[in-house]
């Protein structure tokens, strides 16, 4: 079996999980802001010189930071995404193309996503051992679990057996059963 959450995200079970707790909800609230300093900043460089995510790519390129639109797409609009792959490399970039040239900016963003994978790790950590306390039955298909004031609701999958697809990138954000796959590919 294989249990999924189809509505929650990574940050807001970090948010829950930090607002159920005593940690300094203000504090949590300035390392985040802190951590997606490279994010606005990218976002604000596309807008501010009116770029496509094509030629953002380009310019992302022409500095060493070769990577596919969809994980641009992802970096300047998803707020699940924490830091880009080889953090330490990429976000003095990013800081340096839109002449954010203050360094200890950027190391002041790396250590704040430092702090936020961390802070993950532990809001993951406590929803396993939330889920681990749990008794469930062998007929049910979901549950739910409440943290603070958010509850989740946690579908359970009967896995009968694996089969090797290919899957469209736009795809692995959403559940979609096999045949829907297959008629989005027929029908466009």
């Amino acid at each position: 079996s294989i249990v999924i959450s189809e509505s929650i995200s990574g940050h807001d079970l970090l948010e829950a999980v930090m607002k159920s707790s005593d940690t300094d909800l203000q504090k949590f609230n300035t390392l985040e802001q802190d951590s997606q300093a490279w994010q606005i900043i990218l976002k604000n460089y596309l807008e501010k010189n009116a770029l496509t995510i094509t030629q953002l790519r380009e310019k992302l390129s022409s500095i060493g930071i070769d990577r596919d639109l969809a994980t641009i797409i992802s970096w300047v609009n998803s707020p699940d995404t924490v830091a880009p792959q080889n953090r330490r490399e990429v976000i003095p970039k990013i800081f340096d193309l839109a002449e954010e040239k203050n360094s200890s900016d950027s190391e002041s963003c790396l250590q704040a996503v430092e702090s936020m994978y961390r802070l993950r790790a532990e809001a993951r950590d406590k929803l396993k051992d939330i889920l681990k306390g749990l008794e469930i039955r062998h007929d049910e298909t979901f549950f739910d679990v409440t943290i603070g004031k958010l509850n989740i609701k946690f579908q359970i999958y009967k896995i009968q057996s694996i089969a090797e697809s290919e899957v469209e990138f736009k795809y692995l954000y959403k559940l979609h059963d096999l045949e829907s796959l297959s008629l989005g590919e027929l029908y466009g």
